[in-house]
């Protein structure tokens, strides 16, 4: 199973930009790419 978390200003904008996480995964991996995908908690991000 997998997960997509996406930046959700770069999908209004019209982009979509984010990263897939294969489960099962540690939860630190998942916050990270959170991280990554919300300009380190700047902007919104979807699961």
């Amino acid at each position: 199973m997998q997960i997509y978390i996406a930046d959700l200003e770069s999908y209004n904008s019209g982009y979509l930009k984010g990263e897939w996480i294969e489960l099962p995964t540690e939860n630190e991996k998942i916050k990270e790419a959170i991280l990554r995908q919300s300009k380190n908690g700047q902007s919104d991000f979807a699961i």
